[in-house]
């Protein structure tokens, strides 16, 4: 199956231009990123109480989120699904490719085929189902996702990654 490419995003390429949001349609708005933190977290939670009867709560971390959305739009700029170990915000991070097709704005299924992915690889599921990490983040592009957790709420984020953040995601 072969990939279709538009001609101004093959001479970006090309000319080594960085991606921007307006260059891929499949992009979240800020009010469908807060929509699917908000599934998944829910599906964390149903998901942990199946699994055990001591399932304590399961937030979204904002701050956490910043960093989440960020790295993930580098992993869709450079094309390359990798692990961020620069980031100190979060104690786990898992992350995925997504196939063509699969992308949706119905942040539901979304949610759950993020949540679905990783169930099928034991040490993702092991990372999801992880009593210890009650605060989480998601993120996902056209292509990969990336769902972070924390043991604690992230206190603080930097300007630059706040910067980045507001540059990458639209209103």
């Amino acid at each position: 199956m072969g990939i279709i490419i538009s001609v101004p995003l093959v001479i970006m390429l090309l000319l080594g231009q960085a991606l921007k949001p307006s260059d891929f349609n499949q992009y979240l708005t800020r009010h469908e990123l807060l929509d699917l933190n908000r599934e998944y977290a829910q599906i964390l939670r149903q998901e942990r109480q199946k699994a055990s009867t001591d399932t304590i709560e399961v937030l979204v971390d904002l701050n956490m989120l910043y960093g989440t959305v960020v790295f993930n739009f580098k992993m869709e700029e450079q094309d390359l699904l990798h692990h961020d170990i620069s980031d100190g915000t979060f104690q786990g991070e898992i992350c995925g490719k997504l196939v063509e097709g699969e992308f949706t704005k119905d942040m539901k299924a979304l949610a759950r085929h993020i949540y679905d992915r990783f169930e099928r690889s034991p040490p993702h599921r092991d990372v999801q189902l992880n009593q210890s990490y009650r605060y989480v983040s998601v993120s996902c592009t056209g292509r990969y996702f990336v769902a972070r957790f924390g043991y604690w709420r992230s206190d603080s984020i930097s300007q630059m990654t706040i910067t980045k953040f507001n540059k990458l995601v639209p209103r």
